[in-house]
This record gives C-alpha cells, sequence and structure tokens, in this order.
C-alpha cells in the first residue's frame, strides 16, 4: 500500500488493483486489536513485532504514510481487496484503513474472514478457507484486469 502511495505521489501508473494479505497498514501499534487480539493471534508476537518494526523504521517516524498507509490520503488509489483474519492483531490496521479509504472514494472491499490466522491464504491445501481466498483474490483481480 505504500507504494501505491508513493507511486500516485509521484504520477507514476498505478496498478489496476491492489490485494492486500493481513497488511500491516499502522506501525504504531496503536489499534486496538494489538491488545484484543494478542490472545487469539497464534502467528504474530507483539514484542517481536514491535522490536522488528524498531529495526526497520531505525529511528524514523512510524506515521510516514510511505511505512504507514493509514497515515496517507488514499484519495485516488486503484481498488483494493483487503483480506484479514478476524483473530488476527492486525484486524484494526484493516478495519481503520478501509473506513478511511471508503470515505475517500476509493473502491474498497473488505474481507474478514472468521477465526483465521495472519496469512492463513498460504495455506492453500491445508485449509478449505485458504482455499477459497485464493479464489476471491482471482476473482476480485478478474473483475478488475479484464
Amino acid at each position: 500500500m505504500g507504494l501505491a502511495v508513493s507511486l500516485r505521489e509521484a504520477g507514476l501508473p498505478l496498478p489496476a488493483a491492489i490485494v492486500c494479505l493481513s497488511p500491516a497498514l499502522d506501525l504504531t501499534f496503536t489499534g486496538k486489536t494489538w491488545k484484543t487480539n494478542l490472545n487469539t493471534d497464534v502467528m504474530l508476537e507483539f514484542e517481536k513485532e514491535k522490536a522488528g518494526v524498531g529495526f526497520y523504521l531505525n529511528g524514523a517516524d512510524p506515521r510516514n504514510p510511505r511505512v504507514s498507509p493509514l497515515y496517507a490520503d488514499p484519495k485516488g488509489l486503484p481498488p483494493i481487496l483487503i483480506q484479514v483474519g478476524s483473530d488476527e492483531m492486525l484486524l484494526s490496521d484493516s478495519l481503520s484503513f478501509a473506513e478511511k479509504a471508503k470515505t475517500a472514494g476509493v473502491d474498497v472491499t473488505l474481507e474478514i474472514w472468521e477465526g483465521m490466522q495472519h496469512e492463513w491464504q498460504f495455506a492453500v491445501g491445508i485449509f478449505p478457507e485458504a482455499r477459497k481466498a485464493v479464489e476471491r483474490i482471482g476473482e476480485f483481480i478478474r473483475e478488475r484486469c479484464p
């Protein structure tokens, strides 16, 4: 999402559509599900994520729209599909960004998959939900990229 914001700001062509799988859209860790889903998210560990982001930012402002697209103006972005699991600590990032983007007139499809963990889509062949999620991604792309 940060790349799309940067492309738009530079006046460069944007993709026809964007697909986000369990996206980290707010590196301030202020979303409520970082606390409320702390015990249901079995993939991410709060302290490790926070430390990793600290290394990544290397002192940079976590509210910089290029690293935390929640703080960007989403106006003019292409259609976006966001898939996120209900049990993820990242859920609030997706909820907040989708709301902000819709308010700005962006075509956003937010899918909250009940009981799913961070990036469950990669478990195709193991979980039927993963196969269904990947099928949904294909449908979304085919609808927007004829």
